[in-house]
């Protein structure tokens, strides 16, 4: 889409992508509707009529970073074996357990990415119940699977997913709930869902709060020479989406690491010049993460902590940006986004970027090959 394309169909604001995380709450809020729940415990009782052994989820991108998420959610409300892959790689290095007793989740969010419509098909062929989770109903690929789980909001204008990530993990959460319902687990069912119904009022109190401090710390990180995002277990979703939206805002180099990887190696390239952004929700690593921050400031890197408002590790950095507490560690990627996609925003504005188009209306982009490398499917 042509720069000027966008500006005539801007109303609210000068940008798609800011509309979008504002009401990203109201969106998540929709799947408590009746008809959304329908939908929802639809697919669920044919997932639990398949019985089946194992859960496969992919994506690419952002859609393999909420598969990510999601299969965390899967093995502990669920307790079936849910495994994430990157679409190329489960493609091209299929586990010998993708059978007939599998179902396979496809995170696409245009569900036109290549090589989507061909994986439901190879599924298919070897007999794996298919999911399609996307925001795009008339995709050859959702006319591929055998159940969508369709978002309620569109297919994004700009080209960050924020909705479009927080929106597929949230509802993938409802129905893993809704499977756990259905197998007998009703206690636990009815306790995750009251945490979950909590998620979308949790995001709107943040974003309308801390969107002025956040401008600030972009303001006050403008001048770091690269990122990492530090993480573990079902935040390292959180932990590499944030680094490639920082990517995308600051034209820097931006990495997700798991806590005790960065120890291993990469901190030896720590420095004053760099920045340390540690997601740590309440959890048996959140501990490790407060004193990774510690030492990282001790070297003279700059540090920011995300952390639940009760937790003591927010005062092991130099910045801090309290989340609400009280969320289970695997809801927390759906809610843990919402800095970054902020952060993402502030730095595009400051580095005058198109926070919508990124680089893609960049002349040498337009004639690099990208757009071909990315249509082809190897």
């Amino acid at each position: 889409m042509k720069e000027n394309e966008m500006k005539e169909k801007r109303t609210k604001h000068p940008y798609f992508i800011y509309e979008t995380i504002m009401n990203t709450p109201e969106i998540l809020s929709s799947w408590f509707e009746d008809a959304n729940t329908k939908r929802i415990d639809s697919i669920a009782e044919q997932m639990v009529r398949f019985k089946p052994n194992n859960l496969f989820l992919s994506g690419t991108g952002s859609s393999y970073m909420a598969s990510l998420a999601q299969s965390f959610v899967f093995n502990e409300i669920v307790k079936i074996p849910a495994t994430a892959y990157v679409r190329s790689e489960l493609m091209t290095y299929m586990p010998i357990n993708f059978d007939k007793r599998s179902i396979l989740f496809l995170n696409t969010h245009s569900g036109k990415s290549p090589g989507d419509e061909e994986l439901i098909k190879i599924a298919k062929d070897r007999g794996l119940y298919t999911i399609g989770v996307s925001d795009n109903p008339d995709s050859p690929f959702a006319k591929t699977a055998d159940s969508l789980l369709i978002g309620n909001d569109g297919i994004k204008k700009e080209m960050p997913a924020t909705r479009t990530y927080s929106s597929a993990m949230f509802r993938v959460i409802l129905l893993a709930i809704s499977c756990a319902r259905k197998l007998g687990f009703s206690k636990v069912a009815d306790e995750y869902e009251e945490k979950a119904r909590d998620i979308p009022v949790l995001m709107k109190k943040f974003l309308n709060e801390f969107e002025s401090p956040i401008k600030q710390i972009a303001r006050d990180l403008h001048e770091q020479s690269s990122f990492f995002i530090i993480s573990s277990g079902p935040n390292m979703s959180t932990a590499y989406e944030g680094a490639m939206g920082l990517t995308q805002g600051t034209g820097l180099p931006t990495a997700g690491y798991n806590v005790d990887e960065y120890l291993h190696g990469p901190v030896q390239a720590l420095s004053k010049e760099k920045c340390i952004i540690s997601v740590a929700p309440q959890s048996p690593m959140q501990k490790r993460m407060g004193n990774f921050s510690k030492v990282a400031r001790n070297i003279g890197a700059k540090t920011v902590m995300i952390a639940p408002s009760d937790s003591d590790v927010l005062h092991d950095a130099e910045i801090n940006i309290p989340m609400p507490a009280g969320i289970p560690e695997i809801f927390t990627p759906v809610l843990y986004c919402a800095p970054f996609w902020l952060l993402g925003y502030y730095f595009s504005i400051l580095n005058e970027f198109d926070p919508d188009t990124l680089s893609m209306e960049k002349e040498n982009f337009k004639n690099s090959g990208l757009q071909e490398l990315k249509k082809a499917i190897y």
